[in-house]
Parts: C-alpha cells; sequence; structure tokens
C-alpha cells in the first residue's frame, strides 16, 4: 500500500515513530530522575509471569487488530500488481481502437478506420525514439475467435489469436517452452505457438492440427508449439502466429489493431513513463478511432485503490474490537489498583506524592505496551495470513488472479507504533484516575465515595460538551455528512440531560434520558429525521457510520441497564427467587458487581 487514511505510508511511518520515541525518550529522562519509582514500577512485571503473560495477551489487542488490517491490505496491492505485471509482462501502454461500433463502420465502409496503418505507426515510432521514454515498441493483432480440434472434438467459444512481429522478444516477452525458447520468426504461416492453457483445454500436443472459425471461414493451423511463459499482454487460451500470417487469416491488410509500449525500465519501473509517453502521443492520436490506453498504470492504480478499501473495511469494523480493547487495557489497570489498593495507601503514608504513583503505573504500563506492542505486531501477520487463506477462496473463480500472501515491514512499524502510543494514552489516563487515592480508604481497604459529579469542573466541562454539540451538528448539517450530524446529535442529546443532572435532576433521569436518546438516535429509521430535516436523504455517509451507531447504541443501552439495574434485578428476583436456595445465591452475584457501577459498566459494554 502507498496511502492509508489519505496519507502517504512513509509520512505516516515517520510521523508515528517519531511520536513513539518522543515518547520513550520523555519517559526515559523520567525514569533516568526518578530511579527508585521506575524499580518499584517495573519489578512486578518479573515477579510475576503468569500475570504479566495475560496482561500482555490483553493489551496487545489493539495493535493486532490494526497489524492484521494492514497485512490484509498489502496482500490485496500485491496480489492484483502481480496479476497486472504476470498478464501485462513488459508492456505498459497501448494504442489500439477506441470503443466504437465496427458494424456501423462497415456499413458505412469505413471499417479499416479501425485498424492502426503502417504510416501512423513510424509518426508513433519517430515520436517515441527520441529520448530514453522506452525500450520496446511493437505493432500487434489480437482477435478472439472460436477454435475446435477435429480429431477429439474439443473446442473453445474463444481463443485470443495474436499476430506478432519476428522481434517481439527483444523488447518484450520470450516465449519459454518447458525445455526452450521459441522465436515467431520460424513460424510457416499456418502454423502458431498456443499457451499451456489452451493447449490443455483443447487436449492438444505440438504437431497436432486445429480449427479456428474467423469472418472468411474456417481455417486450418497446425500447433508448432506450447509455451508457458510470456505472449504478454493476454488472459485465458491464447495462440500466437507471425503478424503477416494473422493479418491474412483475419484479412486486414497490412493493418493491426494495437501498438504495444513498454516503457524503459523493468516490469513496474515501465509503467511510471506513463504520463511522458501520453504527452508524446495525444497529438498523434487525436480526432482518430484510436486511444492511448494506460493498462499498466491502470492495474497497479485499482490494486491501490482495492488495497486502501480493503485496509478501510477491516479498520472500520476492528474499531469495535479496538475500543474494547482500549476498555479492556482500563480495565486491566483499575483491577492492577483494586489489588494493591492498600499497597498504594501505605506509599502515600510514607511520603509518596499522586504524580509518585502515576508515575509508577505509567512505567509499568509502558513496558507492557512495548511488549504487547511486539506480540500483537508478529500475532497481527498470522492472523492475516489466516484471513487471506481463509478469502482465496473467494477468489478461486476468478481467472488469472491468485491471492499472495505479502507482509510488508512499514505496516509493521506502523501497527507497533499505533498499538503502542495507543496503549500508552490509556495507560496514562488510568494511572492518573489511580493515583487520586485516599490514603485511610486504600489502607483499610475501604470503597471510594461516588462522586455526585455536580462540581463547577463538571459544569463547566458539560457546557463545553454542549456548545461543541452545536458547532459539530450546524457542521455536518452545512456539509451535509451524516456521520458529523449524527455524532454533533449525540453530543447535544448526552450533555442536555447531564446538564439538568447537575441542577439535581436524579442520576436514575439523567443517565436514562441520555441512554434511552442516544439508542433512538442511532437505530431510528431515516424518515423520522427528514421529518424534520427534509434535505436529509441527500447527506452523505459511508462505513463510518457502522461504527458511530454501533458505540453510540452500546453506551446508550448500558447507560440504560446499569442506572435501572435495581429494577432489572429486582425482576430477576420476583422469578427465580422463589426456587429453593436460590435467593442467597441470587443476592450475592447482584451484589458483586453492583458495588462498582463503572467497572461492570465498561465490562458490559466491552462484552456488547
Amino acid at each position: 500500500m502507498e496511502t492509508l487514511f489519505g496519507i502517504p505510508i512513509d509520512n505516516l511511518m515517520v510521523g508515528l515513530t517519531l511520536v513513539l520515541l518522543l515518547v520513550l525518550a520523555f519517559l526515559a529522562v523520567i525514569a533516568s530522575r526518578n530511579r527508585v519509582l521506575f524499580r518499584i514500577g517495573v519489578r512486578n512485571i518479573s515477579r510475576r509471569p503468569a500475570q504479566t503473560g495475560l496482561i500482555v495477551l490483553g493489551l496487545m489487542l489493539a495493535t493486532l487488530l490494526v497489524s492484521s488490517s494492514l497485512v490484509t491490505g498489502d496482500t490485496i496491492s500485491y496480489s492484483i500488481q502481480s496479476s497486472a505485471v504476470k498478464s501485462l509482462g513488459q508492456t505498459d501502454l497501448i494504442v489500439q481502437p477506441k470503443d466504437v461500433d465496427r458494424g456501423s463502420l462497415a456499413a458505412n465502409g469505413n471499417e479499416d478506420d479501425t485498424y492502426i496503418q503502417p504510416q501512423m505507426y513510424e509518426k508513433i515510432e519517430q515520436a517515441l525514439n527520441k529520448g530514453d521514454l522506452i525500450d520496446g515498441l511493437a505493432p500487434a493483432l489480437t482477435e478472439k475467435v472460436p477454435a475446435a480440434v477435429p480429431g477429439n472434438r474439443r473446442s473453445l467459444p474463444e481463443l485470443q489469436i495474436s499476430g506478432l512481429t519476428k522481434n517481439y522478444a527483444r523488447s518484450f516477452d520470450p516465449l519459454l517452452s518447458k525445455n526452450a525458447q521459441l522465436s515467431i520468426s520460424t513460424l510457416e504461416e499456418n502454423e502458431a505457438y498456443l499457451n499451456a492453457e489452451a493447449a490443455e483445454k483443447l487436449e492438444v500436443k505440438t504437431g497436432d492440427d486445429l480449427d479456428i472459425f474467423v469472418k472468411s471461414g474456417p481455417a486450418n493451423i497446425r500447433v508448432a508449439g506450447i509455451y508457458t511463459e510470456g505472449g504478454q499482454p493476454s488472459t485465458g487460451p491464447a495462440a500466437i502466429m507471425s503478424l503477416t500470417a494473422a493479418q491474412k487469416l483475419l484479412n486486414t491488410s497490412e493493418g493491426f489493431n494495437a501498438v504495444l509500449i513498454s516503457g524503459n525500465g523493468d516490469k513496474l519501473a515501465g509503467a511510471e513513463m506513463t504520463k511522458a509517453i501520453h504527452k508524446r502521443l495525444r497529438p498523434i492520436v487525436k480526432d482518430t478511432f484510436f486511444e492511448v490506453d494506460s493498462v499498466k498504470q491502470n492495474a497497479l492504480d485499482e490494486a491501490k485503490e482495492a488495497a486502501v478499501m480493503f485496509t478501510g473495511l477491516f479498520l472500520v469494523f476492528g474499531q469495535f474490537s479496538m475500543v474494547a480493547g482500549v476498555m479492556l487495557i482500563f480495565l486491566i489497570f483499575v483491577m492492577l489498583a483494586a489489588e494493591r489498593k492498600t499497597e498504594l495507601g501505605v506509599m502515600r503514608a510514607l511520603g509518596s506524592q499522586r504524580r509518585d504513583l502515576l508515575k509508577i503505573f505509567v512505567f509499568e504500563g509502558t513496558l507492557y505496551a512495548l511488549l504487547a506492542g511486539v506480540v500483537g505486531s508478529v500475532a497481527g501477520i498470522g492472523v492475516g495470513w489466516l484471513m487471506i487463506k481463509i478469502m482465496a477462496g473467494a477468489f478461486n473463480d476468478i481467472d488469472n488472479f491468485t491471492l499472495s500472501f505479502s507482509s510488508n515491514p512499514q505496516s509493521t512499524i506502523i501497527a507497533y507504533a499505533i498499538g503502542v502510543i495507543a496503549t500508552f494514552l490509556v495507560v496514562t489516563i488510568s494511572a492518573w484516575r489511580i493515583g487520586r487515592v485516599n490514603i485511610v480508604r486504600a489502607i483499610r481497604d475501604l470503597p471510594e465515595p461516588l462522586k455526585t459529579g455536580r462540581s463547577l469542573k463538571w459544569l463547566i466541562l458539560l457546557i463545553g460538551l454542549f456548545l461543541l454539540g452545536i458547532f459539530v451538528t450546524i457542521n455536518g448539517f452545512s456539509a451535509e455528512q451524516r456521520g458529523t450530524f449524527g455524532l454533533g446529535l449525540s453530543l447535544l442529546v448526552v450533555s442536555v440531560p447531564l446538564l439538568a443532572r447537575w441542577v439535581r435532576l436524579p442520576d436514575r433521569a439523567a443517565f436514562s434520558l441520555a441512554g434511552f436518546g442516544l439508542t433512538v438516535l442511532w437505530l431510528a429509521p431515516d424518515n423520522l429525521f427528514t421529518a424534520f430535516v427534509p434535505q436529509y436523504e441527500a447527506f452523505a455517509g459511508g462505513l463510518e457510520l457502522f461504527f458511530l451507531a454501533g458505540i453510540a447504541s452500546v453506551t446508550g443501552v448500558v447507560w440504560v441497564v446499569m442506572y435501572n439495574s435495581d429494577i432489572l434485578f429486582a425482576a430477576i428476583n420476583s422469578v427465580f427467587g422463589r426456587l429453593k436456595g436460590l435467593p442467597p445465591i441470587l443476592k450475592i452475584a447482584i451484589n458483586y458487581p453492583m458495588k462498582n457501577r463503572v467497572r461492570t459498566g465498561l465490562a458490559l459494554a466491552m462484552f456488547s
């Protein structure tokens, strides 16, 4: 691949690598000044290998998903490029007739205008022989005709007959059989070379005869040899004759219907000459029935577009798992803090500041992230390989196309950098939350008091969220983008009930309204919006809507469930509580997850 999210892959790799190095350099400076805190942070990694292994497996999820998605894109791009190079060989451009109605031309007596005459070929040759633009130029006559073998009654509805000049192999692709190189100059007028696919389907060998059916009637040709490589451009069953023999057979006088052009360089580098060759030939083909087709460059562009499309598709749907992975990272460090709560309280009592606890967990989390990045990158390549093996079956029906695994080192570096940076950010946020521990409650292992969310900071944050929602909604409306418009409305739907909560609306009502509003907003049919915004149907939207709708609706439902869990559990008790022995079990099972709503809500959202 050459681009990702519209950014050149090289620039993206350099940018992410620089960010990662800056983060690591910053942490290295802090660690050098706080060696004791660094040792405290990293000691648990070696002291608890089983726990370390589980944490690394949990943290590697984001890296694995990015790595496998990029590997898939690399494979699609490589496979399409390989298919194009295989079918086109050294041919980079073709001068050929435009898509015209040859039947109407024949009726008007102008069918010869669809064949390139020697005079035009000389002009093309003169225009391109100046400078180092090309290393090959050859006329060709190509037609697809039915073919049959009288001896065994085998037939083909289409056999591509290509008439080539005797010096074609010098600059283009030599014809190679299993044992030797075949020469077009040795072919008799009624002889042709068949490719291996045509020979297999017709069940013929060297020396056999076959009939081909052209406009003037059936004609008999002899198989002079079977080639396994060369003869491009061709797809499917093909036969090669000398150009003069093909002209006589197809009754085209001295004309031919293609000029093969090979740009200077190998099979990939030659395509880079496409623009310059087009510029030279534009005056020659102007006002004619012919055009210059950039077959190689078009195929390479298709490969890039397909790679970006597949990579984007996997990344968009993989973002659900990445969000779940972020929640998992947060939960892991919250659980680590809960496990070491007493230890943290003692450290605070002995004089450690909150920033010291932050540093300890950031050091530990960063080392986990570095390890998880390595494991995720390597595992992502393995997952990508497995996905390609599964996908290969879907491409079996496409002729002359094979899905071949390919992994670019740049993609691995990008996946590693994204995974480590994302994990580092989540770890830092988690560590900041962990550092805000009360000494007495931590030492005595008492739960933290519930925050009301009605401080001045919360008010400022909610007002900012409301104003941001208005701005994003207006921006999405003016740009006619469904994703931006829906995101702005989501911010308004969330901020309004939470502002009401700040002025004493009960938590149950505030979060239930916000959750219900989010769910309805993203799952409602379009006609609900067109009733208020008539032009909504014309708004543009892509795959990002799946991600936004999924995250928003899951968040909404989780809020509704968590803040109405007592009603839900009361209903469960009324149904199952009558069974003998179940009431105490149900009470214990229900009580534990409800002791920490944030942790339980994150776990529920992660699985959802």
